[in-house]
């Protein structure tokens, strides 16, 4: 396979399908014939690749993947987004590193509630769900935010902007972050 053409569609399809991978030479082309953008991300610290949209080409809002997500799995998913982004003048990744116990804190908070081993259980299943779905980085056991954050368009992020008061917080970290 020494046609330049063939190999990136072959890597191109391989990103698609792995929702990330180690840097690839050459697929930029590839990706912009299909609407894509080719972000660099990282993923346990190690430099990565992930497929974004060409403005324009942006999904809609409700995709297959997000209706078959859980609502606990979306709310655990918006206090990540929470406790991670920082400053919303820039993209939200790579955002900060937070711990389990700030999600954790967030979500009884948005509750009203303080979540008992049940619960805890629950979370950490979403959390286990939103690592190996890319939304945050599968290599590590702190929350980081993962390749399929790196990869959202400036007009994504505008639409997530928008709603970025109303995600779960720390209440902890609320007066910090004033």
């Amino acid at each position: 396979m020494n046609d330049p053409l063939q190999v990136s569609r072959v890597a191109l399809a391989r990103l698609r399908a792995q929702g990330f991978a180690m840097p690839v030479t050459g697929i930029d082309a590839a990706a912009a014939r299909a609407g894509r953008i080719v972000v660099s991300a990282s993923v346990g610290g190690n430099e990565a690749q992930t497929l974004g949209w060409l403005p324009g080409f942006e999904p809609v809002a409700q995709t297959e993947s997000a209706s078959r997500a859980t609502p606990l799995t979306v709310h655990v998913l918006a206090a990540c987004l929470g406790a991670c982004w920082q400053d919303r003048a820039v993209h939200p990744w790579p955002g900060r590193v937070a711990g389990e116990d700030e999600i954790v804190a967030a979500l009884d908070a948005a509750r009203g509630m303080n979540s008992d081993a049940a619960a805890l259980g629950r979370i950490r299943s979403a959390l286990t769900t939103l690592r190996e779905s890319l939304w945050l980085d599968p290599e590590s056991r702190a929350i980081r935010l993962g390749p399929r954050v790196a990869a959202w368009s400036d007009s994504q992020v505008d639409v997530i902007r928008e709603v970025y008061r109303r995600l779960p917080r720390d209440p902890r970290r609320i007066e910090d972050d004033q």
